[in-house]
């Protein structure tokens, strides 16, 4: 009975699939993965440009209200426009990294702290907030740059290409799809990262990039394993860094915020 059957079968190849054990270029995949690592590294260190680390080391804080008065029960019931507004007043009296440098004007004078990253993540010393703020940017960054890159059809078959290059796939396989999201992953990130930088530098950057803004070819990026992140072109249009922070205070504003924001007034009061 069961004759007529095998027979029939043994006519087809043998079902392979079309691709190769492991990984071909081993040395593409190993560059991609240490990209993908900067995300832990110390991220102000590598974006911070030459001479713009912050003076101040701490905060002298004596009974700030946000220690002696604040409950520890971080709620805001505002609607969006009082939000706006208070960050809006935030940003025009307080000091922030790059205020008298970038802009126009001098530093106000205030407590002489990143007061707004203060304000936003109440650390001790301006630079731990500072690199709070970066590090924030950047992934904020790298979700919206990986929006751009899925949306965009002609990086979206670079990134297919090289998947299957690395993969050694014969074409488009489950493990080389795989490959090509880590490698638009990685390709966000290092557009990320060069946003951040220009940022730093006193430059803007858009929220969504167009295909002419967004500046990291997918060639240029495997150079950036050596840990280094090159200057890239700059952007008139876009957000500032204050701009970003203000984003950040509008979505995370709480009583807490309120009370920071006390401290530092405390502070200024007190220099």
């Amino acid at each position: 009975f069961w004759a007529p059957v095998i027979s029939a079968l043994s006519a087809y190849e043998p079902l392979q699939l079309s691709i190769k054990k492991g990984v071909e270029d081993k040395e593409t995949e190993g560059r991609l993965e240490r990209i993908s690592e900067l995300i832990n590294a110390d991220l102000l260190a590598l974006l911070l440009p030459d001479g713009m680390e912050p003076l101040r080391s701490s905060h002298d804080l004596k009974d700030p209200p946000s220690e002696t008065a604040f409950s520890g029960i971080n709620e805001s019931r505002r609607g969006i426009i009082d939000r706006i507004f208070i960050a809006e007043y935030m940003t025009e009296i307080m000091n922030y990294y790059g205020r008298g440098h970038f802009e126009d004007g001098e530093s106000l004078k205030g407590s002489g702290a990143l007061e707004l990253e203060y304000i936003l993540y109440g650390g001790e010393s301006d630079h731990a907030n500072l690199s709070s703020a970066v590090r924030d940017l950047v992934l904020l960054r790298t979700g919206l740059d990986l929006i751009h890159i899925l949306s965009d059809a002609e990086k979206r078959k670079e990134a297919e290409q090289l998947a299957i290059m690395i993969t050694g796939a014969l074409g488009f396989t489950p493990i080389a799809g795989i490959m090509t999201f880590f490698i638009m992953s990685v390709w966000a990130l290092g557009q990320a990262l060069c946003d951040v930088k220009a940022l730093l530098r006193g430059e803007r950057v858009r929220l969504m990039h167009t295909r002419e803004s967004f500046s990291l070819s997918l060639g240029r990026l495997l150079t950036f394993s050596d840990g280094k992140v090159e200057d890239e072109g700059s952007d008139d249009e876009g957000l500032s860094y204050a701009d970003y922070l203000r984003l950040f205070l509008i979505a995370g504003q709480g009583s807490e915020q309120d009370y920071r924001c006390m401290d530092m007034i405390q502070l200024a009061l007190s220099a």
